[in-house]
């Protein structure tokens, strides 16, 4: 994923757009979600996962930004119209909503808690009194 390049975008009015973007920070990640045109950034909120989607690696103790993205965001516009809840997490999966657009975007990893897409399975082997594999 580039970071110069939103990972979700949905044309709003006048070339103006609802934008998220990921990137690296210090070793870690971020998200942000603006309200923006070509020129200027009107608003924005900057949030750190617990662990990064990509990897699955843990890069914050708190949990505070990811459980306000799962509560869903709101960002104002240039003319003061509010999109409510425009950007939340469900999971795995970011979802970008509005105007009766709706995109979304799976990641690897959940940011929350770093649960995989494809769960590892755990299998014990033992064996009997003979020597026998038992699954």
């Amino acid at each position: 994923m580039e970071e110069d390049q939103p990972l979700l975008e949905i044309n709003t009015e006048n070339k103006n757009y609802l934008r998220v973007y990921t990137y690296s920070y210090s070793d870690e990640m971020r998200f942000t979600v603006s309200f923006e045109n070509d020129d200027s950034v009107i608003s924005s909120e900057h949030l750190k996962p617990v662990f990064c989607p990509f990897t699955g690696k843990r890069i914050s103790n708190s949990s505070e930004d990811m459980n306000k993205l799962a509560s869903g965001i709101s960002l104002k516009s240039n003319n003061g119209k509010l999109f409510k809840k425009c950007c939340y997490i469900d999971g795995r999966i970011l979802h970008l909503a509005a105007l009766g657009s709706h995109m979304q975007y799976e990641f690897e990893y959940d940011p929350l808690t770093g649960k995989s897409k494809h769960p590892v399975k755990t299998v014990i082997h033992r064996k009997n009194e003979q020597g026998t594999m038992l699954s």
